[in-house]
């Protein structure tokens, strides 16, 4: 894939789609003393360079994205502000924070980890954290995460239903089936509880606009990127190829050309 979009004549042979998927760092907030202090945590998101970090998981494969939601979400109910990179602001926030020393081991299974890993490390050594690798298998890594013997660790999601509900009881409700950080904001539980009650669904999404955006100000993850989908075909002889972010490709309704 990585040759075919280099050249301009075997582009066409890239089939790519934005999903409701996204990278990020959890950051296990009952074992990093440092990371106690929201400023340290909101520094490392503006700390992080993410047109860099995408570069080296591929061409296209990953777009910058510095919000807790993937960016199909919300649409024009989003309220959020997404973190840039800002060197000067994450030190500035470091130094408020009384510039505590910030060491921590960061957990990664597979490429593109290892290596968006690398790419966190030198930018954060830029405002005196000093971030140790671990490379597992993901089962390995998951019995750490479950078991509180992990700092951090990187996570991809990618939406099971196409509601930012999924994503929050998997991840940032305090009861969450996957929140492992010890995170907790009870108004995060409660608007995320109202979003779900709510008969309207523009009032759903107002309530999980205020829902992201306390999640963006906590800074419980650092928030990198949007994940794509991408595959290599031939469209000059497949017809009515069609792929969902949510449900995958849709074999039973593409054809062979004549």
């Amino acid at each position: 894939l990585r040759k075919l979009s280099s050249k301009e004549d075997t582009k066409k042979y890239i089939f790519e789609e934005p999903l409701l998927s996204n990278r990020f760092v959890s950051l296990n907030l009952d074992r990093v003393q440092a990371l106690k202090d929201v400023r340290a945590r909101q520094a490392l998101n503006y700390a992080t360079n993410r047109e860099q970090a995408c570069l080296v998981a591929g061409p296209g494969v990953e777009a910058p994205w510095g919000l807790p939601y993937p960016e199909g979400f919300l649409g024009d109910a989003r309220i959020s502000e997404a973190y840039t990179f800002d060197l000067e602001k994450a030190k500035a926030l470091m130094a408020e924070a009384g510039s505590p020393k910030v060491a921590f081991t960061l957990g990664v299974t597979t490429s593109p980890e290892p290596e968006i890993a690398q790419v966190l490390q030198q930018q954060w050594k830029e405002i005196g954290v000093d971030l140790t690798l671990k490379t597992s298998s993901s089962d390995a890594l998951n019995e750490l995460a479950l078991n509180g013997e992990l700092d951090a660790w990187l996570n991809v999601y990618y939406a099971v239903y196409p509601t930012p509900i999924d994503l929050l009881s998997q991840y940032y409700e305090t009861k969450a089936s996957w929140n492992l950080t010890g995170y907790s904001n009870p108004e995060v539980d409660r608007l995320t509880q109202a979003a779900r009650e709510a008969a309207d669904p523009a009032e759903s999404n107002a309530d999980l606009a205020e829902v992201e955006k306390l999640i963006c100000e906590d800074a419980p993850s650092v928030f990198i990127s949007n994940v794509r989908w991408l595959m290599g075909y031939n469209p000059d002889k497949l017809d009515n190829f069609y792929y969902s972010g949510v449900y995958g490709a849709y074999y039973d309704r593409v054809w062979m050309k004549q």
